[in-house]
């Protein structure tokens, strides 16, 4: 799920400025209103998280804030797809483009938190299994997934906006109507389908909060086991130097 969140982070990082320009014909200016419409969402999502994880099950939480978020943010495109959302020269086109990007970005953070979190449940699965701690391997190839799987989004988002006829000297109010659609489309349909399917591989994720509070209690009876035996291990070493007459001479 991680990954193919990514790939749409990669995807719309490169076709939402396009739409932006092309389609609602904002200006740069009015575009710097979007990075602002995203950054609150970094201060409510701890609150929100805190709410959410007393009440539900981390499968859950990600499953209902991926589903959210891909239809908040695809939904000014899919409703300019249906002729529903204000012409470019409405007073309410600043609230219809942003305020879903709001609502949208302010559950990104709740999933991104949340999976960390079950990367970190299977790491004490693996220890329990294996009998080794992995942290460093599991966020390492997390990383290596992340920066991966951004820039296949960016591929795919390059190869649509050649498949659309994307021109190279485009001039704003003079792309066909067909290239307009097809913006639409891949910021709308194709990016909320995409968290869709992340969402959809999320419900074969096992862990819930009983198993892992059981991996837990396992995992602590095993280290004690091991500290008694390292504890015992250390008071033979110490018998055995005081009675070792060899080691007595060699002082």
């Amino acid at each position: 799920s991680l990954l193919i969140l990514y790939i749409g982070l990669g995807i719309i990082a490169v076709v939402a400025n396009y739409a932006y320009i092309y389609v609602y014909e904002l200006s740069s200016e009015v575009m710097a209103l979007a990075s602002f419409a995203k950054a609150p969402g970094v201060f409510i999502a701890i609150p929100l998280l805190m709410f959410l994880s007393k009440r539900m099950e981390k499968k859950n939480i990600v499953i209902i804030s991926t589903v959210i978020m891909s239809l908040m943010i695809a939904l000014p495109h899919n409703l300019r797809l249906l002729d529903l959302f204000p012409a470019n020269d409405s007073t309410f086109i600043l609230v219809g483009l942003f305020v879903p990007l709001f609502l949208g970005y302010m559950l990104f953070p709740v999933s991104a938190i949340v999976l960390d979190s079950q990367l970190a449940d299977i790491a004490d699965q693996h220890e329990l299994k294996t009998g080794y701690r992995s942290e460093g391997v599991i966020f390492s190839a997390r990383s290596f997934g992340i920066k991966s799987t951004t820039g296949i989004g960016g591929f795919i988002a390059g190869f649509g906006l050649e498949h659309i006829g994307f021109p190279e000297n485009a001039e704003v109010g003079a792309l066909m109507q067909e290239t307009i659609t097809g913006l639409l489309v891949l910021n709308g349909p194709v990016y909320m389908c995409i968290y869709l399917v992340a969402a959809g591989c999320m419900a074969f994720y096992q862990l819930d909060r009983n198993s892992h509070n059981q991996i837990l209690k396992e995992l602590e009876s095993i280290r004690g086991d091991r500290e008694e035996i390292h504890a015992s291990r250390g008071q033979r070493d110490s018998w055995l130097d005081r009675w070792n007459p060899s080691k007595k001479n060699t002082k």
